[in-house]
């Protein structure tokens, strides 16, 4: 992890003047993963996806873990202030859909409330519809191992490969709580469409309560 990574001088020089170093952002820590945590639960590979900001702690999911790690402001090595809740390895035991690579295919995370967070797996090949579709987990940490909801996308993708690469919410005036999943290919789509500029999107979404697939619910 990096945090507040400076531009290289000469570009600071060319754009900011001789005061660049007074304009510019400076990196003051600059540590991997694996040197955060006293424990790191026998996690060798960390491929952070996306980090959110809590009462001054970094929350981050990684795509490869089923993990949620807890990152402490001060950023110490090997430090017991620095957790991961939930195993890296082992899936929460009442998943319905596993990815196919048996990674947790996570990709965005957002606050819901104290402690509670919705984790949306990038796109997830649902085979009895053959399709694929994000999944959304609500869960209530530290307890990543059991998860509250499991909700699959109305919107459907190409593949796994380009599905929501980020999300944020917001809440209607009406008080309805809104996903808005971010699209990593653009049109949303894989291969050449989705490498066209221009064409990004997007998604918002509001949770459903329905009875056309085994959820019973979708966003």
């Amino acid at each position: 992890m990096m945090y507040l990574k400076s531009s290289s001088k000469k570009r600071n020089q060319e754009s900011c003047g001789d005061d660049y170093s007074k304009k510019t952002l400076k990196s003051l820590v600059d540590l991997p993963f694996a040197a955060t945590f006293a424990d790191t639960k026998g996690e060798k590979k960390w491929e952070a996806s996306e980090v959110t900001i809590v009462n001054g702690s970094y929350y981050v999911i990684h795509d490869n873990s089923w993990a949620v790690s807890k990152i402490d402001p001060h950023f110490l090595m090997n430090s017991e202030k620095n957790i991961q809740y939930g195993d890296p390895v082992i899936a929460p035991t009442n998943l319905q859909y596993q990815a196919e690579d048996l990674d947790s295919s996570f990709e965005a995370i957002v606050e819901i409330d104290q402690d509670t967070f919705y984790l949306i797996r990038e796109s997830i090949h649902h085979k009895e519809e053959d399709v694929y579709r994000a999944v959304i987990l609500k869960v209530k940490l530290p307890n990543v191992d059991h998860i509250l909801q499991e909700c699959p996308s109305e919107k459907t993708f190409d593949g796994t490969s380009k599905g929501f690469e980020g999300a944020a919410s917001l809440i209607g005036a009406d008080g309805t709580f809104f996903l808005l999943g971010m699209c990593e290919g653009n049109y949303c789509s894989e291969g050449d469409r989705g490498k066209k500029p221009g064409h990004g999107q997007i998604i918002v979404m509001s949770l459903e309560e329905t009875d056309q697939n085994d959820y019973g619910c979708q966003w």
